[in-house]
């Protein structure tokens, strides 16, 4: 089926039978694509040890191979039947004697025959990846090549351990080898609470055209390469430019919305999840009406049922009834997330932050995205890590900002809500000027840029500025202050002072500061006792223009 021709409409209505599933048990909670009797995949959590690895083991290999490898001959044809083996109705999935899990599936031959022919599955046959043994054990000597290599020259990059007492230690990539099991255990339970990888390339990478958001609060940037029913291939350019790219695959769990900011402007202010389902914006030609000129792009809006992944787009389903969309068609597809599938620490992973042997982190990438899961192996070169329903993933140094190990004794101040955000209108009502702080981007909605560098972390606001943070347990913080680099484009380049309110007693002023001077470090501030952490930046005497203030890397030690 070519991308924009319909599909005639089922004879079940699958529309809303995955929100009609909300709350009923995992494995319960199956895509209906050929009618009730033949749910077709086994999500139920005992069942990940056996199950298919081209469905729920390590993804990375299953969309690195070329045309005839396993993503390619695995695709079936839209709209084809897929049924238990023997094709009757029964109850769900059959299994194929010594492949516990393993989906089994059937493709009807031109002219509704499905016995035999070429490239056809007769009855009792089953798919099952030739390659993919070979491909399992590739990535795994790839992922180990990529840690244990030769890491880059001599000058760099480096590597920054910081304790949770603030103590750095820091190490050149090239002598920091390999840390596994009881090693790696030791260093992140000591000095590496934080890492941070710097220097690993002169230029940092752009953000992909389609922006992931993930249902553990992650978000990550690329471009989608391809797609297996359940399963979505991205690869990531968060290496930079020249040093290669990194291969995700997601499942559909995971996913919380695709979004293409690029084609978002063609459909103004409409713009987000549906109250129920799922919801697409696909692009089409302008006409001229909308606010969209005539030869230009125009986004529709689709409430609905995503179907699958497919290799070049995916397939939803509407009251129109299902067709088949290619990735330049997608504006943004936004998922309702079932209950359950939200996918955090310890999920199919270990047992969560602190308890299991792998240590569990958030890891910032230097091209703005954030992954969570267990940390399995580390060095100047790089870190392999285990993704909740995604397998195992290699991340080269280049595409590392910061690691922050997970177990309560740090913790970034842009994570918590601010219990009051101060004036929204900085200059006044009349001005019709709203500077609304943002987390982890400048005030203006950029990354972060100070003294020349991207910053993963912190907060942007507008002086003047007051936010209200509660922080009942944390003894103590630390960070850094600047004014945005973005001040300098202004001409004014901007002035402004710093402080830190401690239940209104005041804990630390900085001087006035300019976009040119670069981040200036907080001293260590003791919050031992306190209850609310006010964060302060006041104009100067030359007035409000350019004053774009950024809070860097702000951490709340336990």
């Amino acid at each position: 089926m070519a991308p924009g021709e319909l599909m005639p409409w089922p004879e079940h209505r699958r529309t809303g039978a995955r929100r009609a599933l909300v709350g009923a048990p995992k494995q319960e909670r199956c895509r209906w694509r050929a009618g009730p009797q033949a749910c077709h995949r086994d999500l139920s959590r005992g069942s990940r040890a056996g199950a298919d690895p081209v469905r729920g083991g390590v993804g990375l290999p299953v969309w690195q191979g070329a045309r005839g490898s396993v993503r390619h001959s695995a695709r079936l044809a839209v709209g084809a039947a897929r049924e238990p083996v023997g094709g009757g109705g029964g109850a769900g999935p059959q299994r194929r004697s010594g492949q516990p899990g393993r989906e089994t599936r059937r493709k009807l031959c031109p002219g509704g025959s499905a016995a035999g022919g070429a490239g056809c599955l007769g009855p009792g046959e089953s798919y099952s990846p030739p390659m993919l043994p070979r491909l399992r054990e590739a990535f795994v000597m790839t992922a180990v090549a990529l840690v244990q290599s030769a890491a880059p020259a001599a000058d760099g990059p480096r590597v920054i351990l910081e304790a949770a007492d603030g103590a750095l230690e820091v190490r050149r990539g090239a002598s920091f080898t390999v840390l596994t099991g009881a090693e790696l255990r030791q260093l992140v339970t000591g000095a590496g609470r934080l890492i941070r990888f710097i220097d690993s390339q002169a230029q940092r990478p752009e953000a992909g055209p389609m922006l992931v958001q993930l249902t553990d609060g992650g978000r990550l940037s690329g471009r989608p390469t391809g797609g297996d029913e359940e399963l979505l291939a991205i690869s990531m350019g968060c290496a930079g430019p020249g040093a290669g790219e990194v291969a995700l695959s997601l499942p559909v769990e995971r996913l919380v919305a695709l979004e293409f900011p690029e084609r978002r402007a063609a459909g103004g202010t409409d713009w987000g999840p549906a109250a129920e389902g799922d919801r697409l914006y696909h692009t089409r030609a302008a006409s001229g009406g909308g606010g969209a000129p005539a030869g230009g792009l125009a986004l529709d809006r689709v409430d609905g049922f995503l179907e699958e992944f497919t290799w070049d787009g995916l397939l939803f389903t509407s009251d129109l009834g299902t067709r088949a969309y290619a990735w330049d068609e997608v504006g943004g597809l936004f998922l309702e997330v079932l209950a359950g599938e939200e996918a955090g620490a310890g999920d199919e992973v270990g047992a969560g932050p602190g308890t299991g042997a792998d240590a569990w982190v958030t890891v910032d990438l230097t091209d703005g995205g954030r992954l969570s899961g267990a940390l399995t192996a580390l060095g100047g070169s790089g870190c392999l890590m285990k993704i909740p329903g995604c397998g195992d993933l290699a991340l080269p140094a280049a595409a590392i900002d910061t690691i922050l190990i997970e177990d309560g004794s740090l913790a970034f101040l842009s994570d918590l809500t601010p219990t009051d955000l101060g004036p929204l209108s900085p200059f006044g009502d009349e001005l019709g000027m709203t500077w609304p702080a943002r987390v982890d981007l400048s005030v203006t909605g950029t990354p972060l840029m100070a003294g020349g560098r991207r910053h993963a972390r912190g907060l942007g606001v507008h002086a003047p500025s007051a936010l209200t943070f509660a922080v009942p347990g944390w003894s103590g913080l630390r960070g850094s202050v600047a004014l945005d680099d973005s001040a300098r484009l202004l001409g004014t380049g901007g002035a402004a002072v710093f402080s830190v309110l401690l239940d209104g007693k005041r804990l630390w002023q900085s001087p006035p500061l300019r976009a040119a001077d670069g981040p200036l470090d907080l001293p260590s501030l003791d919050l031992s006792g306190g209850r609310e952490l006010v964060l302060v930046v006041d104009a100067t005497d030359d007035g409000f223009a350019g004053d774009r203030a950024d809070w860097l890397g702000l951490l709340l030690v336990r």
